[in-house]
Parts: C-alpha cells; structure tokens; sequence
C-alpha cells in the first residue's frame, strides 16, 4: 500500500477557525509495509562469476589463492616449459625464466610470499626475487610468518620437512618420511609420513586417524586448528575428511568414488576434488553449513561451457581458484550473497545462513529478503560489501527483514539501485548502534539509537528512534519522521531537507544539527507537550504546526518563505536568531507566546484567529507591505519593541496592547491600526517631528517628504494611552511658537 503525503492539510485557511495538529499515527510495523518499492521479482539468489587468469602460452594450474586474491601456480609457456607464475591485479607473470628448467609455485601468503619448486629445490619468492634453497625438495606452504613447510629428498631418503629463512631443510624427526603439505599462522604443520596423516605442533606429532583404511594425509589447517585432506575408507576408496575437535568427519563425494579436500579457510568452508556419478568425470567441491556441494553447479558457472575439475584453493572471502577441464585455471568469485537462514536470524559475520556458507564480503552485492521475518546482527568490526539491500521485494517473501547494528560498520563501495548503495525495501527495518557508509534509500523503517549514514539518507518510509543519527536527511515526499512518548532524537549532519512529514507528539524532542529546508508540501507538526529545536539556519516553505503545549525552537535564523506556514494553538515558538516571515505567522484561539525577533516583509503575514491570545516577548517589524490581521476577539500584547513601518497593513477588530515600545515609519511615517490599541504603563511611545505635514504612505517613498513631516499614528479603534510618550526632533528641525502637530 502506498501512503502518500496527504495534500490535504488540517490548517485549511488563515481564519477564523482553529488550527488542528493533525496526527498520524504509524505503527511501526505498518509503516514497513507503507512506501511500495519498484515492481516485484523474484527472490534474490546467489551468483557468481569466473576470472579466467590467462597464460604464458600453454596450459595453466593453480595452486592457491591468498586474502588479496592473488594467485600462484604454473603455467606452461610457449616453449613449452611449466613456469611457477603469480597472478595480481589482472595480470599473470613468471616467477622464474631459467631456460630448461621448470618450476611451479604451491602456496602464497597475504604478503605475496610464494614458496614451490624449481628444478629440484624449493624456493620462496618474495619483493620481486626468487631464492633457491640447496637441498633437494619443495616447498608446499607457507605462512604469514614466511615459514615454510615440504618435502627433503637426499638422493636415498625423503622427509617431511621445515625450512630455515635459507631453505636449509630440517626434518621432521616424530614421523618417518612423508611430506607436509600445510601450516598455518600459529606454526601448526600437517602432511603424512609413518603415522598416517599427522598434525605437527609444538614438537608433538598426533596421528590424526583414517576413515577405515590405512593411509591418509593432511593437507591444509587454518587458523582454529581445523584439518583437511583425504584418507582411505574400509571399501579402498579415497574420501575427503575435516579433523576437528579431535574427530574426523568424512565429507563424501559427489557422487563417484574418490575426493579429497585441499584447502580451508578462516570460516571452515573447505574445497577439494571429486569423482561425480558420470564415468570419469571429476569435479570441484564446496563443503558448506555441513553439505558438499559441486562448484559446478552454482549459478553464474553452471551452463557456462567450462567444467572446474579441481578446487585447489580458497581463500577468507569465499574466492575458489579451479583448474578447468580446458587446460586453463579460474577464480570463482561470489558476487551476490543472500541470508538463507533461519526465522530464528544470525550474525553478519557468521558463514551459517548466507548462500553458500560465505558471509558478505567486499566482493558481494547483499541482500536479506527472507520469507519468514528474521533479525541479522552485526556485532562490533568492520565489512566492506559492493551494496546492500534490506527486505528486497520479492513477491512471496513477506518476511520482516531487520538488520541490527550492535557496534559494528559496513563499508558500502558500489550501488543497490539508481545512486544509492544501501536499499531498505518496505520490508526492510534498519535499527541500532554502528556506521553504514554509502548513500541509503529508506522505503521501509529506520530506527536509530546511534546510527552513522555518512553518506546521507533520503526517507520515503519511516525513520524514528532514540538517541541520535548521524546524517544528512533528505525526508522526500511520502517520508515520514516520527517520534512519541519518550523519545529523543538528535539529528545531526551537515544540511538536511524535508519534502515529507515530521511528527513529534506525547513529549518527544527532536534535535537538528545543521542546515535544515522545510520545503513545500512539507509538514512539521508538534503536539502533546513536544519539542523540536534547530541549532542552525532554517527554511520553510511548508506547514509547521505547533500545539498541544509544544515548543518550537531555532536557535539562528528562520527564514519563513512566501507560502510557508507556521501555526501557533497553544504553542511556543522561540527564534533566538530571529524570524524572517515572507510567509504566514498563524495563531489560532488556543492561543501563543513568540520569542526572538520577528520580521514581517512585504506580503507576509502575523494572522491572528478570533478569541486568540498571543504574546511576543521580543522586537517586531512590520515592513512595508507586510501585515498584522487580527481577527474578532482576538488580542495581542508586545513586551518588546513594535516598529510599524509606513505602509504596513494593522488590519481586523481585534486589540492590541503595546507594554514596550512603539515607533511608526521610518523616521518619520505614518501607523494605521483599524482595531483598539493600549499602550501599557511600560510602553513608549516614540514621535518624531520633522517638520509641521503629518506623514501620509508618501513617506514611504518620497525621501524629502518624510524628512519634512512628522509621525502620525491612526487608531480606527479606542485609544488608550499610557506609559510615555517621547517626542524628538528629526533632521534637525525646531518647533515654533504656534505650531501644532496631529500625532
């Protein structure tokens, strides 16, 4: 359901009835279901895309792939020769061009330290050079420390080995022979000799068991100590495994005999090879949220002509790097990630719920679009993903989709729709403590205790909260800013702009830092004993109406535009730096009190409505061509200063008390009022004489006349008269004997 900004306002005309604070009320759960969103689809689902690495010439492997998306392997170049390579920002070079003698790279860490063989030795690449160790073997691993695990042959005996900052081998003396094949970060090696497969750590060797038949290695082991690689089972087949825990979790195949898993990231999500049902074939796995899944099959590689034969890698981010059945190498990247999960909601951060086990990351477009209402939290740290899309518009999907932010922030770096990088649909809620960067479109809910948006906000749904939100606001039409009993909302930015509604009632305060424009078509609307206060300059061109006991406050200058409307009924309105009203000041009957100066130019108007009782504490200019109407029984008092230029419209019955100061024209003029006035004991009255001609609207034009007459004050009503009347000569004109002057 649309719900568009009403044109129809409760404040129909200046006079003679009352002004009414219309309230809308919005319960949260409507308003997410308010403000349609563009035309339905389907439901988000996952998608990636394939990078074609290239080659020197001939075919290419990868081995590994590291968190920056670099990758190392082989490939073959036009003479023929494997070459170990090194694949960064779209480009893939050589590590070695020794003439005859080949090489491959087997591991890279997040420094772009790649270590693997060259000839017959291992080597470690790193800063644009290469270096060869001096006993024969490999390198198969390194970490983020520069150590590097692998394979030491003497020309009789082979061992699973450690190597030196040299490359100088050391066997690994709790196991016989073997080969390791992974370490991570915390120096703990895995590979297989004597024991089977074995985990390495601290001088202790643990044999890590086998699936029920007698051989087995480890193969790669991240950070929480988690180990991949394969063994052999009872029937004499080879099956992928995940040691964790102290338990190994046989992870099947696709179908056909044999797997084998070859590396695991951070997350645990795990990629391998695997015999599939057809005779022959192999494919790629991913093993995710407990199920092996065919790489093969994922939409955006499906269909695609190229089979991924073997994932050899993958890295923090979800990035798989395969070999193809074409002789060529890929990375596998998850472009668009979608929450999956359970009703019961999950953590951002968190593998469980998000399509394929991988978490937003700044390689993914994210959309949470559930059938079932959910809450996605995300706790303390910081996420870059390409954009966001909150609640979706699935059609079918009529889940309440929230994203709860306790601490943390998302880095937006591309766009959901149109400019904007963050989308809540009318599905969608927004809510809680933490930083999204990017331009966000609200069609839906925000409700902010301490939200960031530093890329601003435009709110065509609802935006409520209490604390504070950081942003520049763009409330557009059909937006709503709503707050009630007990809240409180510090809006601050740099400039914000309405177009929409903004409602506070039952004693809620609301706090604008910045430049605020409250344009036309507009509403501002205070009840119930509310507040809104504006620290700096202010447009209006809208409706702003106060009542109910409530308090309007701007501390610089407002600048009230022709056709905007600010109405009083039982309110407060404070103008600390000063009212300049080109449009309508309104007081109904129930009445007001103004402080601050206020400036009525020409066309603009102080209306004040019938039985209306109003006060303004501070100066008051009427200019030329401005006007004071007020209405049958109405009455004004001014406690500060009254400057009636000449040719400023006093106009109705009502009455008028004057308890500070009056002065008519412009040294001298002329002050018209149709209805009563009284100047209090307190007031004065300032005549200026000039000359023996009474001021006539002339003076409002005619410079030498008015320097030759003197102020004249027309009451149409009864006069009384109090207070003091000061008489002062202007341009330096001096009464004579005889002459009389009509004040």
């Amino acid at each position: 359901m649309n719900r568009k900004h009403s044109q129809a306002r409760e404040l129909r005309s200046a006079l003679p009835r009352r002004l009414s604070a219309s309230l809308r009320p919005l319960a949260l759960a409507a308003a997410t279901a308010a403000c349609a969103s563009a035309a339905h689809a389907g439901p988000a689902v996952a998608h990636w895309t394939l990078t074609d690495i290239g080659t020197l010439g001939g075919i290419t492997n990868v081995a590994a792939i590291n968190n920056l998306g670099q990758v190392t392997g082989s490939s073959n170049d036009t003479d023929g020769i494997r070459r170990a390579v090194l694949f960064s920002n779209g480009v893939l070079s050589s590590l070695d061009n020794t003439p005859g003698t080949a090489s491959t790279g087997s591991a890279i860490n997040d420094a772009g330290q790649i270590t693997g063989w060259a000839g017959l030795f291992p080597f470690v690449y790193g800063n644009g050079a290469l270096s060869l160790g001096p006993d024969y073997g490999t390198g198969n691993a390194i970490n983020s420390r520069g150590q590097v695990v692998g394979f030491k042959f003497n020309g009789v005996a082979s061992c699973a080995a450690t190597f030196s900052n040299t490359l100088q081998a050391k066997c690994l003396t709790l196991t016989l022979g073997g080969n390791a094949f992974g370490i991570n970060n915390r120096g703990a090696i895995v590979g297989n000799g004597s024991v089977g497969a074995f985990l390495y750590n601290n001088g202790t060797v643990l044999s890590l068991g086998h699936l029920g038949g007698g051989w087995g290695s480890g193969i790669a082991i991240n950070d929480s100590g988690d180990v991949v690689g394969f063994s052999d089972t009872a029937n004499k087949q080879s099956h992928a495994f995940l040691y964790r825990s102290g338990a190994m979790r046989d992870l099947g195949t696709l179908g056909g005999a044999n797997s084998s898993a070859t590396s695991i990231n951070s997350a645990g999500l795990v990629v391998g090879a695997s015999d599939t049902i057809a005779a022959g074939a192999s494919g790629g796995f991913l093993y995710s949220n407990g199920v092996l899944q065919d790489i093969n099959s994922f939409n955006g590689i499906a269909g695609g002509g190229i089979a991924l034969v073997e994932a050899k890698g993958i890295n923090d981010v979800g990035q798989i790097v395969a070999n193809g059945n074409n002789g060529r190498a890929y990375i596998a990247t998850l472009d668009t990630t979608v929450w999956e999960g359970n009703t019961g909601g999950g953590y951002w951060d968190a593998p469980d719920g998000w399509s394929h086990g991988i978490a937003p990351n700044k390689n993914t477009a994210v959309f949470i679009d559930p059938a079932k209402s959910t809450t996605v939290t995300v706790l303390s740290g910081s996420t870059t993903v390409r954009s966001l899309n909150i609640g979706g518009d699935a059609s079918g999907n009529n889940g309440i989709a929230t994203l709860n932010l306790q601490g943390g922030s998302i880095q937006v770096t591309g766009i959901s729709e149109d400019r904007f990088s963050t989308v809540i649909s009318d599905k969608g809620v927004l809510q809680g403590d933490g930083l999204i960067s990017g331009l966000v479109l609200n069609r839906g809910t925000v409700d902010a205790s301490n939200l960031t948006l530093p890329g601003g906000l435009v709110n065509t749904g609802l935006l409520t909260g209490n604390g504070r939100l950081n942003a520049n606001l763009d409330n557009a039409p059909g937006g709503t800013l709503q707050l009630g009993a007990g809240q409180r909302l510090v809006l601050s930015g740099v400039s914000h702009s309405s177009e929409g509604l903004i409602q506070l009632s039952r004693g809620a305060e609301l706090r604008v830092v910045g430049a605020f424009t409250h344009n036309s078509g507009a509403e501002l609307n205070l009840s119930g004993g509310s507040l809104a206060r504006f620290a700096s300059s202010a447009s209006n061109a809208g409706d702003i109406i106060v009542s109910g006991a409530s308090t309007l406050r701007f501390d610089d200058v407002l600048a009230n535009m022709a056709g905007g409307r600010l109405a009083l009924d039982q309110g407060n309105a404070h103008f600390n730096g000063g009212l300049v009203n080109a449009g309508q000041l309104l007081v109904s009957y129930g009445g007001a009190n103004v402080y601050g100066k206020v400036s009525t130019v020409s066309g603009g108007k102080i209306i004040l409505s019938a039985n209306s009782n109003t006060a303004f504490y501070g100066p008051v200019e009427v200019q030329q061509g401005g006007e004071l109407r007020l209405a049958a029984g109405s009455s004004v008092t001014f406690f500060g200063s009254m400057q009636q230029r000449t040719g400023a419209i006093f106009r109705g019955s009502g009455s008028i008390l004057y308890e500070g100061s009056l002065s008519v024209g412009a040294s001298p003029g002329l002050g018209v009022s149709e209805g009563d006035v009284s100047f209090g004991s307190g007031n004065t009255y300032l005549a200026e004489i000039g000359g023996t001609t009474a001021c006539t609207l002339l003076c409002a034009t005619d410079e030498a006349f008015k320097n030759s007459s003197y102020d004249r004050y027309e009451v149409g009503g009864k006069l009384h008269f109090g207070g003091t009347l000061k008489i002062v000569s202007w341009a330096g004109f001096t009464g004579q004997a005889g002459q009389s002057f009509a004040l």
